[in-house]
């Protein structure tokens, strides 16, 4: 059963395994050999980036999307929610 009080942004996380794009990566994705990931010095500069932003809060997690940003890094479809940093 769907809830019909589901905002329109909480939906992305509601879509099947497999829909992937860069607003929808999920923790599954991390999980998956098979979903391509970014090189260790692309994911340094992605997280590097993250730090300096004032959204990154506990130094793991972004205060936009919630996301575990030292894991979200490694995704090659993933992206920042305010455009710092965008998918391979």
């Amino acid at each position: 059963m769907i809830d019909d009080n589901i905002e329109d942004d909480d939906a992305v996380f509601m879509q099947p395994y497999g829909e992937s794009s860069p607003r929808n990566v999920t923790i599954l994705d991390l999980l998956n050999p098979t979903i391509p990931r970014v090189s260790r010095e692309k994911r340094t500069d992605r997280l590097d980036i993250c730090k300096q932003c004032p959204e990154y809060r506990a130094n793991v997690q972004c205060s936009i999307c919630n996301c575990m940003m030292p894991l979200k890094t490694w995704l090659k479809d993933a992206e920042c929610p305010i455009g710092k940093w965008g998918s391979e």
